[in-house]
């Protein structure tokens, strides 16, 4: 028995009936309807327990159905307004069942087009069974149909007869009180673990619109999840333009992109505390040693129990950079110099992001304690379903001259949602921590010379054009943009690359020729055969070279070199010619 999606009661999960000697015991089936709208953990937890409860009464299970409503069902009962079409609901249900053995999906109430009783839907699956298999189901072994209800999730059933053998198993919500009728074929399972009281339809909907991947994934089983997150797995292009529709009304990322926080959510478990950390500061320029401290206070955090989802380095204002950058003697970058650097230091570290949202503010200096409950809030708001499971927390990550500004740790300690870690710069200074008001210190980091490193360090080696310094202690997207800024670069931030002392590149001395020819002469080592470089290693040797650069401009690129399209082949002389167009 195959299945076939048209099929309004497909029998292919019927558990091997063949071979089953149903004469003389109590075969039935379970059936539930409601809107899946979409179907989720609950649902077929509910189904299992129902299964567990029968078999313990001595019935003998042969299978199950998922019913899904018509569209004009769902769309009169639906308290939130937001309807999936009947396809996608019989997708997802479908795939949800492709986890169960014994469970199927029936198309035949949703294509009914209005409301159906409960009743009428049980005569109609006996009827279908008595036709399709006559001979192991006859009038001397009748089929019982049991009705799956679950409070609000799955409704109770409606004009159901128990003298033809249809009846209800009822999953408690464990405030009623629901007695079983057995006579009546009315039975009652164990009540349900509240877990599942997490996830009613309306908040899958809501996470898949906000991008919640973790809460979807969590709420629905695994095969309904991919499909609604991993769009290209969908043939059907209808139900295909649907899934995306559901999430094309995100917002952008906002002061505090948390792009990367549902990828480190995915390992957590459910109740288990969640930490996000945050550094502010000049960050004039961002380096390694920045990084790196995120993942020292990561590390010490996750031995004390947290799970942390992600990281921030906040960009102060002007207001507040040229303030810190007098006490040091520096002159001050402008804050879209400092965003841009830092954007570019993070973009091949999994942990950390960059936030703006303290970059507006010219007037004042901003407490610690302020963006710590800014971030938290921002997360909260972004991904309230996922978080509504954990105690989130935030720490601030940072040196150990913070100790001495007691006026700004001590808000921060009056907070039991927040935190701080202090990272040393000498590896054999010791921080007493104190775990009670949540302060700690990182862990060692891996190069011990990153803690030591400072901003000042950092411009001198550029300042100074001793490069190969500057980019020990540098990501490399953010060394490139630094020490060897395109034309257009520098056009952006002039004023700052005076401030920074990098000089503006004026040609090579005694022409470019000679560095053409010696590079040819390199670059015919790895040609093919055909003395040609294929479009797509070109691509991957441009985004090797500068992480920076987007798909998008790495295309614009190499169709303005190749003049072709993807998948063709450019000669490495074309491509030199096309490195030297406007050398002197």
């Amino acid at each position: 028995m195959t299945e076939n999606c048209e099929d309004p009661w497909p029998v292919h999960k019927m558990q091997g009936v063949a071979d089953i000697d149903i004469e003389g015991s109590r075969p039935a089936v379970l059936l539930a309807s409601g809107p899946f709208n979409p179907v989720t953990e609950t649902h077929l937890e509910a189904l299992r327990l129902a299964r567990e409860r029968l078999e313990a009464a001595g019935y003998l299970i042969l299978g199950g159905w998922l019913s899904p409503w018509s569209d004009s069902t769902v769309q009169t009962r639906s308290q939130s307004g937001s309807c999936l079409s009947s396809a996608l609901r019989l997708r997802l249900a479908t795939a949800a069942a492709s986890e169960l053995d014994w469970l199927a999906v029936s198309g035949w109430e949703a294509g009914h087009g209005g409301s159906v009783t409960h009743g009428k839907l049980a005569t109609q699956l006996r009827k279908a069974l008595a036709e399709r298999l006559p001979e192991y189901l006859s009038v001397q072994t009748p089929c019982s149909v049991f009705m799956v209800s679950c409070d609000e999730i799955l409704p109770p059933g409606r004009g159901l007869l128990a003298s033809d053998g249809q009846g209800t198993i009822t999953v408690p919500n464990g405030t009623d009180v629901v007695l079983e009728k057995t006579t009546s074929l009315a039975y009652l399972t164990w009540p349900m673990d509240c877990w599942y009281e997490n996830f009613p339809e309306e908040s899958v909907l809501r996470a898949l619109r906000g991008r919640d991947c973790c809460f979807v994934q969590k709420a629905m089983p695994a095969g309904a999840a991919q499909l609604l997150l991993s769009r290209t797995q969908e043939d059907d292009a209808g139900i295909r333009k649907e899934i995306a529709s559901l999430s094309a009304e995100v917002e952008p990322e906002g002061p505090w992109p948390a792009d990367k926080v549902m990828t480190l959510m995915q390992d957590i478990g459910d109740n288990q505390p969640v930490a996000f950390l945050v550094a502010t500061g000049s960050m004039d320029p961002v380096h390694l040693g920045h990084i790196s401290m995120m993942w020292q206070a990561k590390a010490r955090l996750e031995r004390a129990g947290y799970r942390v989802a992600g990281s921030w380095l906040s960009i102060c204002s002007d207001f507040q950079a040229k303030a810190n950058s007098s006490r040091r003697g520096l002159a001050p970058l402008s804050k879209e110099m400092r965003h841009h650097v830092a954007k570019l230091a993070v973009l091949g570290d999994s942990l950390s992001s960059v936030a703006s949202w303290q970059m507006e503010e010219e007037t004042r200096s901003v407490r610690y304690v302020e963006v710590m409950l800014a971030l938290r809030k921002a997360m909260v708001e972004r991904f309230p379903l996922t978080l509504s499971l954990h105690h989130v927390h935030v720490f601030l990550v940072c040196g150990e001259e913070v100790l001495s500004q007691r006026g700004q740790l001590q808000p921060i300690a009056q907070h039991p949602e927040l935190g701080a870690v202090i990272i040393p710069r000498d590896p054999d200074d010791i921080i007493m921590e104190n775990v009670t008001s949540q302060i700690f210190e990182g862990e060692a980091a891996a190069d011990q010379a990153l803690p030591s490193i400072s901003c000042e360090a950092v411009r001198r080696h550029l300042a100074s054009r001793d490069i190969a310094s500057f980019v020990k202690w540098m990501a490399p997207a953010a060394a490139r943009f630094l020490s060897a800024p395109t034309r257009s670069e520098r056009q952006r931030f002039a004023s700052d690359f005076e401030v920074l002392g990098v000089p503006a590149e004026k040609g090579f001395p005694g022409g470019t020729m000679h560095l053409k020819a010696r590079l040819k002469d390199s670059f015919q080592l790895w040609q093919g055969p055909l003395g040609t470089i294929s479009v797509q290693d070109l691509q991957h040797l441009l985004q090797m070279l500068d992480p920076s650069w987007t798909q998008v401009q790495v295309d614009t690129l190499v169709c303005a070199l190749a003049k072709s399209k993807p998948g063709a082949q450019t000669t490495y002389e074309d491509l030199i010619d096309w490195i030297f167009r406007d050398a002197a």
